[in-house]
């Protein structure tokens, strides 16, 4: 019993730290987004956002809704395709603002991803995700959606 103590004791740290992380992250975001103001979104990446998140939002609605296509989940809710494209305009908008201050303030601070370092993240991540096998991992992100800029 004490042995399952300490474990419990150690995972409610380890997702108290996490968390503590997480809301550190999203008010340095905050706190960015309230100064910094984006004049120009890149047309390209911006149809390459909204595209991919469109496709990922069918990919969920089709597998959690036993099949249905965008236009039958569409029609048995109360969103709209027009609601749906805002919301994917507003996904591809904070991503690619997300992306300029990264790259800005790591520009600024003379940072670069080693490869040693991308490779430590990735493997953090799978170990997160349960993959240990990486190429079933880049397929897992390929099919949620994501790109490797996020990473």
């Amino acid at each position: 019993m004490e042995a399952y103590k300490a474990v419990l004791a150690d995972e409610l740290t380890a997702q108290n730290q996490s968390s503590a992380e997480s809301q550190k992250q999203q008010e340095v975001w905050s706190a960015l987004s309230s100064i910094c103001n984006v004049k120009k979104y890149d047309e390209k990446d911006m149809k390459e956002y909204i595209v991919d998140y469109l496709e990922y939002q069918e990919k969920m609605i089709s597998t959690y809704y036993e099949g249905k296509t965008l236009d039958e989940y569409l029609e048995s809710t109360e969103a709209t395709k027009e609601n749906l494209k805002d919301t994917a305009v507003s996904y591809a908008k904070n991503m690619l603002m997300q992306k300029m201050y990264f790259n800005t303030i790591a520009k600024e601070e003379g940072l670069e991803c080693t490869d040693e370092a991308f490779d430590k993240y990735v493997k953090q991540c799978m170990d997160e995700a349960g993959y240990e096998k990486e190429d079933e991992f880049w397929s897992y992100l390929e099919g949620q959606g994501y790109v490797l800029d996020e990473l």
